[in-house]
């Protein structure tokens, strides 16, 4: 097609340079005025920056930022700058200059000088010639801290107030940047809103760099439970929480003049709050423990049950010592490390890279690509490929079609693309990179081999194994490109391979698509990067971790105070042994592991660079570190425990100040083994299911550390079939891991500890009373305010749901009855809800000028309310391909998907109630154009309450009616009923379709630039009616 376009371009020319010099008689001097060469798109005389580096990516108020960037042009540049503003200060420039190269392609530099920590900058590339001029960006960066620069501390006047006391608050505040806010926040048990009160403190001591702040907050009714934090910001913008990690964590008092000192219980829930005789509730208690406590010593649930007295104890920590001051037995600035094995895990490896699809849902189409999916072919999300998780798959069933994908990246003369690519090669996959849709680079394998088009014919490259996962690396510059296969075979070295097409400005696009006409073959891909990413290193694609594997671990937490560093020194590491679970115990020291269990630990953090974002549990994201536990056994004998732990609250992380570790596995559930030193292998010992004094005596365990009480908590459960599930799912080089670990020693120690307690089931209409009190060692005690609650009667599950009409058309409101029978001594319906989303599909009509004319620029807007996605079906797309397109957009008006070429049945999805079609064609040649024939709504979910009709809410029925719907309809629905104990009972989906096709009634369809409305309306229903002469209707009648 290219070819046609370039000799019309020449035959124009020499028709216009013929008519002038025949009236005129002047001479054609130029004939350069038009760009004929294949990207006749491009303006010879264009300017293109490109291959911009920052350095640092990520700057410290410590680091000046240089800025790199190539910057070509036919012309000489003679301005280069950066424009730049420092948050929402008004721009300003820097020069940039020329490092290498020549003034038509060279590489220019500027730099941006160091800034405040908390600095936002904003900044363009600006180039100009003689003729042109171009600017990109804007390009963004955030200044970071390296050091903590604020220090706090509080005291709370008086310490255990009672019911008349105002409390006051005294903060004292080291601050190097001086104080430039502070916040007093506090809120209480009895409070509606989730949200702290604040208060701003006034200085009375000293200054803003150096001084003493009070506030005072009213007082409250006697076992109310207050909670407060402070956070204080400095001139610069940075922020501290006391105590860390506030608001989820914070500190705590009770009404009533209780030590503080005590084990604080500062949450308790129950799992029904209105159960009924068939519930077991489960009442839930948090409790806080501050450094001064002197260990947790028992937890107890009292309770009434009509005047009968009851306590149930949840957790006797008998064997648990807390460390003693003074009684340090060294420190390990310095540890040999007499035994080590390197330590791996099975599982599917999650390959890193800009895309790999590790948050993408299952069967879902891969997050930012565009999809062509035609009939016959599938392209989604699968959960694992030989060994690899979360992975692109791409299906070809058809024999007339061939499915595909592409992803669009910033413009690159010279670049590096990553990815992972295998599956059955007795057919054809395409892989491309292109500009402007055209390919560049354009690999074609099959037949287990790998080639590359160029010259109108494919060139051999290597072999390749089909469903065996192959890593390519394409590198490319202006002069060539070359290949490496996983990360160890060069092919095409120093960029000897010739690019297929023109670079333009530069590769964009990134196309996998099977072949038409094939049919029955699968192909995966994974893990795909691009050297424009950030982050990005060369290989990046060949590493990976197991770390985002879903987990199975018990939600118990402590958090940790401010560390200080030293290093630990690996003198030995023995290798080639693999340990069976990612839990195993490891010996270090001098001595012999005693078998049993210690539950007292003192924990080591491992300083192994920034956390991983994983998955954890239920979808939920987590930032995960790795750690070890200390234990000691004697004054000269110690063990470290691997064990994962969570980072909590990750968008307040300060990364490496501020890491607040999680413990996730119960303690009593590990996994032990021991060294043994006579043939260098670790024996197992096994799971332990409960703790004695004759499996764990131990005596008093000494702090090696430092001379600081430390406290660490467990929680007892008695879930054991956790043990089963628990995924293992660390990769982790153990001699790597040690070489670089570092412990800290904290100054403070914050723990929270959850406990649940199982309560019975009880009789219809018993009254419990409860309340929980918390022990420590010294014999302290704190009891939590008395809840309670009445039982209620069990509604049984059985209900009937009738639809009438069973087959509804468009004139048809839907009645949907719940007809619901419960034994006499149920508690009887509290409501009654039904659910429901309908799909519409429209006959659309829509189309383009046949043909479509040259410099054609249109757009169709579809708007309908309610909707949360919309489905387009083009049962023609004939363009001039590559150069006449069809862009999509969705309801914020971003660019989402585009086509070119000829297609039929072709099918997009746009997120959203709104979508614009736009067609722009080219100056010279014709298109057919488009024809839009259908379009499919898909509307939120709407939510109807249920009436009760004839009965009464122990035996009745319950009804509501679906609103009548036009164009063909499918109507999707389930119906959820809670009883006066407030059980739920769901029933199964079900779903109708309406007929007769009629327009849209809430759309609108716009073309510019004209701006006409193509107003699609509802038909009005007629009615026709038949009567006799006397007017009485009749059936049967034949009009003549």
């Amino acid at each position: 097609m290219a070819v046609n376009k370039k000799s019309k371009v020449i035959f124009c020319i020499l028709l216009v340079a013929l008519f002038i010099t025949q009236i005129f008689q002047i001479t054609i001097i130029n004939t350069n005025l038009f760009n004929i060469n294949n990207d006749n798109r491009i303006s010879k005389n264009a300017i293109n920056i490109s291959n911009i580096d920052q350095n640092p990516l990520n700057p410290t108020y410590n680091d000046d930022v240089i800025i790199q960037s190539q910057i070509t042009s036919s012309e000489d540049i003679n301005t280069a700058q950066i424009i730049f503003k420092i948050n929402d200060t008004p721009f300003s420039v820097n020069e940039m200059n020329l490092i290498s190269g020549t003034l038509k392609n060279g590489i220019w530099e500027g730099l941006i000088d160091k800034q405040s920590y908390g600095t936002n900058i904003t900044y363009y590339i600006y180039a100009k010639d003689n003729y042109n001029s171009k600017k990109v960006g804007p390009f963004n960066y955030s200044v970071s801290l390296i050091s903590e620069m604020i220090e706090i501390n509080i005291t709370r006047n008086p310490k255990y107030p009672n019911s008349t006391d105002k409390v006051q608050f005294n903060i004292s505040v080291y601050a190097l940047k001086g104080v430039k806010n502070i916040t007093l926040n506090y809120k209480t048990n009895q409070s509606q809103s989730p949200e702290f009160n604040s208060t701003q403190p006034n200085l009375i001591d000293g200054n803003s760099y150096n001084g003493i702040w009070n506030a005072t907050i009213p007082s409250f009714p006697n076992d109310t439970i207050v909670k407060y934090y402070v956070n204080v910001s400095d001139n610069d913008n940075y922020q501290v929480f006391l105590p860390q990690y506030a608001p989820y964590n914070y500190f705590g008092y009770i009404v009533n003049g209780t030590d503080e000192n005590a084990p604080f219980i500062i949450e308790t829930n129950l799992s029904h709050q209105t159960p009924d005789y068939n519930n077991n509730v489960i009442i839930s208690s948090s409790i806080n423990m501050s450094e001064e406590i002197s260990g947790l010593e028992n937890v107890t649930l009292s309770y009434t049950v009509n005047n009968k007295n009851f306590v149930q104890e949840k957790m006797e920590f008998a064997e648990v010592e807390s460390f003693k001051p003074n009684q340090s037995s060294g420190n390990l600035s310095n540890i040999n490390i007499l035994a080590l094995k390197n330590k791996t895990w099975s599982g599917n490896k999650d390959y890193l890279g800009l895309y790999s699809f590790t948050n993408d849902s299952t069967g879902s189409d891969p997050t930012n690509w565009s999809v062509y999916e035609p009939a016959s072919t599938t392209v989604q999300v699968i959960s694992n490929q030989d060994g690899h998780r979360q992975v692109i798959e791409m299906t070809d069933n058809s024999l007339s079609d061939h499915p595909g994908i592409n992803n669009s990246f910033s413009d690159m003369t010279s670049g590096i693309v990553e990815f992972w690519f295998g599956g059955d090669l007795s057919d054809t996959t395409y892989i491309q990179l292109r500009s402007n849709n055209t390919p560049v680079i354009d690999f074609r394998i099959y037949l287990d081999k790998i080639y590359y088009n160029y010259g109108g014919s494919d060139n051999y490259i290597t072999d390749m194994n089909s469903n065996v996962w192959t890593n390519f690396r394409v590198k490319w510059n202006s002069s060539g490109w070359m290949l490496i296969i996983n990360g160890t075979q060069s092919f095409g070295s120093g960029y000897s391979y010739n690019l297929k097409g023109s670079l333009g400005s530069g590769i964009d696009d990134l196309n996998f698509h099977q072949r038409s006409g094939a049919s029955g073959y699968t192909v995966w891909i994974d893990a795909v990067d691009y050297s424009c990413a950030s982050g990005y290193y060369e290989g990046r694609t060949l590493d990976y971790t197991f770390i985002t594997e879903d987990h199975h671990w018990h939600d118990v937490f402590t958090k940790d105070g401010n560390y200080s560093l030293d290093q630990i020194n690996i003198s030995k590491v023995i290798n080639n042994t693999s340990l069976a679970d990612p839990y195993d115990l490891l010996l270090i020291g001098d001595h012999t592991l005693k078998e049993g269990w210690n539950t007292t630990e003192a924990q080591v953090i491992a300083n192994i660079g920034k956390p991983i974002i994983a998955r954890g549990r239920g979808g939920t994201e987590f930032i995960f570190a790795l750690g070890l536990n200390y234990s000691s056994f004697s004054e000269s004998g110690f063990q470290l425990q691997v064990f994962p732990s969570e980072v909590e609250n990750h968008s307040v992380l300060n990364y490496p100040y501020d890491i607040p570790l999680s413990f996730l596995v119960d303690t009593l559930l590990r996994y032990s083994c021991k060294f043994n030193e006579t043939d260098s292998n670790f024996e197992t010992l096994g799971y332990a299911t409960s703790i004695s004094s004759t499996t764990a005596n131990f005596g008093h365990y000494k702090h090696p550390l430092n001379d600081k009480i430390l406290y660490w908590g467990f929680s007892w459960h008695f879930y054991y079939d956790y043990i089963t599930t628990r995924n293992k799912e660390f990769n982790i080089n153990m001699a790597e891991f040690l070489y670089n670990l570092s412990y800290f020693k904290p100054k403070f120690n914050y723990s929270i500890l959850n406990f649940e307690f199982e309560m019975p089931k009880f009789s219809y209409n018993d009254t419990i009373h409860f309340n929980i009190t918390s022990y420590d060692k010294e014999g302290n005690s704190m009891t939590s305010p008395t809840y309670n609650f009445t039982i209620g009667d069990y509604t049984s599950s059985d209900f009937i749901i009738n639809q009438y009409p069973e087959s509804p058309v468009n004139s048809n409101e839907v009645e949907i009855n719940v007809t619901i029978e419960e034994p006499s001594n149920a508690s009887g319906v509290k409501n009654a809800t039904l659910y429901y989303k309908v799909i519409k599909s429209f006959n659309a009509g829509i189309e383009s000028p046949h043909p479509t004319p040259n410099n054609y620029d249109a757009n169709w807007t579809i708007i309908e309310s309610n909707c949360e996605k919309i489905e387009l079906y083009f049962d023609n797309i004939t363009l001039e391909e590559n150069f006449d397109f069809i862009y999509l957009y969705d309801y914020n008006d971003n660019l989402v998907n585009q086509c070119t070429g000829s297609y039929t049945n072709k099918k997009f999805i746009i997120e959203g109630n709104k979508t614009r079609i736009r067609l722009a064609t080219d100056f010279i040649g014709e298109s057919w154009g488009f024809s839009l024939s259908s379009i499919i709504f898909h509307y939120r979910e709407s939510i109807v309450p249920l009436s009760l009709g004839p009965g009464n809410i122990f035996n009745g029925t319950w009804s509501t009616t679906i609103p009548k719907q036009n164009n063909i309809t499918e109507v999707f629905y389930h119906c959820q009923i809670f009883d006066n104990a407030l059980n739920e009972i769901n029933s199964t989906a079900r779903n109708y379709n309406q007929h007769e096709r009629t327009s849209p009634n809430i759309i609108q369809i716009s073309r510019d630039p004209d701006g006409n409305y193509l107003g699609l309306q509802d038909s009005p229903e007629i009615i026709t009616r038949v009567s006799d002469d006397s007017g009485v209707s009749k059936t049967g009648v034949i009009l003549q």
